[in-house]
């Protein structure tokens, strides 16, 4: 079944596993205390300058009614002047919101998503829907990054304007009180039965995404199949379908949306009459511009209500981004458990290359299976040995488990029998990240950033421009290169296809690991893009430059795989074959077929 016709949830999927007042709670750790605290003064201060003005117009009538000397200009200037400080607060409140607040929230929950995907165990991760994973990152930090600061700040101010508002009618006709505590009632109960369908919808339109994300990827990476077989208009019509399938929650909720603007107009409507008769009930008790004042805000604290209860409720499906990125980080597994003590190895390490692989069963399953049935095993009891300095050729079919062994190598698959041991210490007690950090790698994906060609191929400023120029033409990738601007051109601006970016890659470790004594090296198909030819010469400067290095690749050309000193060959996760490339290409008959196969 493919894949994205049907996305079902994950257990992290629901933001229902995380209580709201964590979630605040994780918002504010987010943008960090002091941030928060300065984000509500500068609010209060704001609502403060926004308010006075009517407080001032208060001042102004009773002055005017007891015969006060001070003529009209100068309650009109100061006025004038006063209307002028709600501006100048605002401007530094939403200046500290993007400068303060957004960057820190958005800067901590990339960190905490960037941080859990990296560190799950591969198992965990690999099983998770790419569009999904693309999803959290595209939008769910869209939402803190754009919609939850300016819900944030909507529903604070909001706020901070209605309780002033109130603070206002008590003190200067409290009799109008009466109505708010129903219309705070009611509105409280909208609040209730809108919150509980939009959050669910919000949360619906977040997912739904990810099966766009992952059938985009999809599309892009079999666009040359799609187009040779004529499926175009096929797979237009499939994405089509399922846009339309994405848009439906975000369909509901805009509708949802528009019947909470019209329940909210009736709402303050109704509670406009009220107050009209709530002020006519108080003519003659109180001065004319204590009920001018009460009267003002009363009629206008059900248009801030209202303001409010739309931008809490946003804020809250807005914070179901906040949720599910917590959910995630919490439910996630880690490859390296807190406290867990790990073995330090010596800078050196791995000095010499020798490697022990003993009766080792891998499986891509997670640890968190528990189906009860018995594990499939991609690896099923392989054990070899790597002396140092030896080059092994890695060859079978498609799915045989040439990969799943150099994924073992990295720690990247749950081994529950078995060991790898290199140069006298155990793989599974060394800690991850500098396990990965002490072998040299080339992978069938490369990964593509911002950074020139010379940064690329000498992070550290090691070599001159020359010595750089030398091993690409070595390599046969300068004529490209140079092409495209020479070493301060970036790789990402450079259209180059799959057989250059290996020879790129290859190049880049003959450059960083060439004339280093010792070390291992790890090659998943590095030359499988490329022609015989090209792929004979690379073969022999990285024999050349690399000599004296254990060396574990995975290879499909018997031409290429018979110049190494041995060769494995996997079937259905088994070592069926292992020797020198003489004897194996001599009596196994499986080698031959599979490495002209491909």
């Amino acid at each position: 079944m493919d894949s994205t016709t049907e996305t079902k949830p994950n257990k992290v999927e629901s933001s229902k596993l995380i209580g709201d007042g964590l979630v605040y709670l994780r918002y504010i750790r987010a943008m960090g205390y002091p941030n928060a605290i300065v984000f509500l003064l500068t609010g209060i201060i704001f609502a403060v300058a926004f308010m006075f003005p009517n407080l001032w117009v208060q001042w102004w009538s009773n002055a005017l009614a007891n015969g006060d000397a001070r003529g009209n200009g100068y309650w009109l200037g100061y006025f004038a002047l006063i209307e002028i400080l709600p501006l100048i607060t605002i401007f530094a409140w939403t200046m500290h919101l993007m400068l303060g607040v957004v960057p820190a929230s958005a800067k901590s929950q990339h960190a905490a998503l960037l941080k859990t995907t990296l560190g799950a165990p591969f198992s965990d991760i690999s099983r998770i829907d790419t569009g999904s994973l693309l999803n959290r990152f595209n939008q769910d930090l869209l939402f803190v990054d754009g919609f939850l600061p300016l819900d944030l700040f909507n529903t604070v101010a909001e706020l901070l304007t209605a309780m002033f508002q109130l603070i206002l009618i008590a003190v200067v006709a409290n009799e109008a009180l009466a109505v708010i505590p129903v219309a705070a009632l009611v509105l409280y109960i909208i609040h209730k039965v809108y919150l509980r369908t939009s959050k669910q919808l919000r949360n619906l339109d977040l997912e739904s995404k990810g099966m766009l994300h992952t059938k985009l990827g999809e599309t892009a990476s079999g666009l040359i199949t799609i187009r040779a077989n004529g499926f175009v208009g096929e797979m237009r019509q499939k994405f089509i379908e399922m846009f339309d399938r994405s848009q439906e929650p975000f369909y509901l909720l805009f509708m949802a949306q528009r019947w909470l603007q019209l329940v909210l107009e009736l709402v303050v409507a109704g509670l406009a009459v009220a107050i009209a008769c709530v002020a006519v009930g108080l003519r003659g008790k109180v001065a004319a511009g204590a009920v001018g004042v009460a009267f003002l805000n009363v009629t206008t604290i059900g248009s801030t209500l209202t303001n409010f209860i739309i931008a809490w409720t946003s804020l809250e499906t807005s914070l179901g981004a906040i949720a599910r990125i917590a959910v995630f980080e919490r439910d996630t597994p880690k490859e390296i458990a807190d406290g867990e003590e790990k073995t330090v190895v010596s800078d050196a390490w791995p000095s010499k290359g020798h490697v022990q692989i003993e009766n080792i069963h891998a499986t891509y399953a997670s640890e968190d299976d528990k189906t009860g049935d018995a594990p499939v095993w991609s690896l099923n009891d392989v054990s070899l040995e790597i002396l140092p300095g030896e080059r092994v050729a890695v060859c079978g079919k498609s799915g045989s488990g040439k990969s799943t062994l150099l994924l073992s190598f990295m720690g990247m698959m749950r081994m529950p029998k078995g060991r790898i041991i290199v140069d006298g210490v155990d793989t599974s007690t060394i800690n991850m990240s500098q396990l990965r950090q002490r072998f040299s790698v080339i992978s069938r994906d490369s990964f593509v950033d911002s950074s020139t060609f010379r940064q690329e191929l000498d992070p550290e400023l090691q070599f001159s421009d020359d010595a750089i120029v030398t091993w690409l033409k070595e390599c046969e990738i300068w004529d490209k290169i140079r092409e495209s601007g020479g070493l301060g051109a970036k790789r990402i601006d450079t259209n180059m296809s799959n057989g250059e970016v290996q020879l790129l890659s290859i190049a880049m470790l003959v450059l960083g690991d060439g004339g280093k004594p010792g070390g291992l090296i790890v090659l998943d198909e590095a030359t499988s893009s490329l022609d015989a030819e090209t792929e004979a010469k690379v073969e022999e400067v990285m024999a050349r430059r690399l000599k004296g290095k254990s060396t574990l690749s995975v290879l499909h050309r018997v031409e290429a795989a018979a110049k190494y000193d041995k060769i494995a060959v996997m079937d259905k996760g088994k070592l069926v074959d292992f020797g020198t490339a003489a004897e194996v290409i001599k009596r196994n008959s499986l080698f031959v077929s599979t490495s002209t196969s491909g």
